[in-house]
């Protein structure tokens, strides 16, 4: 298994329009693209700083080629995201193998 995972820090007074943003725009294409990719949404349990919250965001795929594919598309679309909100909404992405 692997997993795309973004992490995201968010405004706090943008939370709910990056919530509305992911629903509308990110979670859809991925899940139309990657039909057999599985998320879940995180809160990262930190002391929140500046009034920043931090989530990740993990799919988990089957194949290197659907892993592939979603680290395009969600670089193109965190790019977006970035251009429209700017340092509001933050993020970076890792990419993890399933270890034993």
């Amino acid at each position: 298994m692997f997993v795309f995972n973004t992490t995201f820090v968010i405004e706090g007074a943008m939370v709910d329009v990056w919530d509305q943003w992911m629903s509308v725009n990110y979670f859809p294409l991925i899940k139309e693209i990657v039909p057999g990719a599985v998320v879940k949404s995180f809160e990262v349990m930190v002391a929140k700083q500046g009034g920043e919250r931090n989530f990740s965001v993990q799919w988990s795929v089957a194949t290197p080629d659907e892993l592939s594919t979603i680290n395009r598309q969600s670089n193109t679309l965190l790019k977006l995201l970035t251009q429209e909100y700017g340092e509001r909404c933050l993020s970076f992405s890792t990419i993890l193998q399933e270890y034993k």
